[in-house]
């Protein structure tokens, strides 16, 4: 059995056209423009229902993590007017998972897990006292899914195999702070809230520290939380059906390169 969402592609070619878009804010930036490397320590808690396979606990630690990542990456990109406070934010993450799982009756032997999230946002700075800034922004956080389940006919009747293909945009609004401590230290926390245009409701908040290694090199270390509940509408339990309701947690390091 195969679940397909309305065409991803399409969305995809939209979001491409809105960072071509927004390419000569980020192009014509001449101070804080930066691309970073970032992995996130990651756990994953709630429940999905995918078809007639209803309450799916999702509950990945770090370690398990770990041990089920197939392939995964993370990486964002912002830059700044050189002359005025707009300017574009962009990240994509992807990881590939594989790992055993159960519902309430113990009928999944495996499942497989490829999520993909892209944001694309619009930014306004704005200059606080003692360098501190506030970056106000709005865009939209797409997120794209493939998820497999190999089912035990013996407890769970029907088709042994589960493929479902599901992806979404949702708009966001937020802001993120950044608060200079030292000459090396920065203070960084942003939060944002959307939902609008796909899921019923999500939340992002992280809150972190900076540290400078060298005139253009930065360690970013800090705690992020992302909680998405999603539901596509389709028949309560049946084919079509696929909510994802969860919160992705931890500790995120990565590596910034500012030019």
């Amino acid at each position: 059995m195969t679940l397909t969402s309305a065409p991803k592609f399409s969305r995809l070619a939209a979001l491409t056209l809105l960072c071509i878009g927004l390419l000569p804010i980020s192009l014509s930036a001449q101070r804080d423009r930066s691309l970073e490397a970032y992995m996130l320590a990651v756990s994953i808690k709630g429940d999905a229902s995918i078809g007639r396979v209803s309450g799916v606990p999702v509950d990945v630690v770090f370690g398990t993590f770990l041990e089920s990542l197939e392939i995964g990456g993370m990486i964002h990109y912002e830059g700044f007017q050189q002359d005025g406070p707009w300017g574009f934010m962009g990240d994509y993450s992807f990881m590939d998972l594989g790992f055993k799982g159960g519902n309430s009756r113990g009928g999944i032997i495996d499942a497989g897990l490829r999520q993909g999230i892209f944001e694309a946002m619009v930014a306004y700075r704005q200059e606080m006292a003692d360098d501190a800034t506030i970056d106000w922004f709005v865009g939209v956080r797409w997120w794209d899914f493939d998820v497999d389940l190999l089912l035990d006919p013996a407890i769970t009747p029907g088709n042994r195999q589960i493929s479902v293909t599901e992806d979404w945009v949702d708009t966001i609004v937020g802001g993120r702070a950044r608060i200079p401590m030292s000459d090396s230290w920065t203070f960084v926390g942003r939060l944002d809230l959307g939902g609008l245009t796909g899921a019923d409701f999500t939340f992002l908040g992280s809150v972190g520290f900076e540290y400078r290694l060298a005139p253009k090199w930065v360690l970013d270390v800090q705690y992020k939380a992302l909680w998405v509940d999603y539901d596509n509408d389709g028949p309560t339990g049946q084919v079509g059906d696929f909510t994802y309701d969860t919160v992705s947690h931890g500790p995120l390091i990565g590596i910034v390169y500012e030019f």
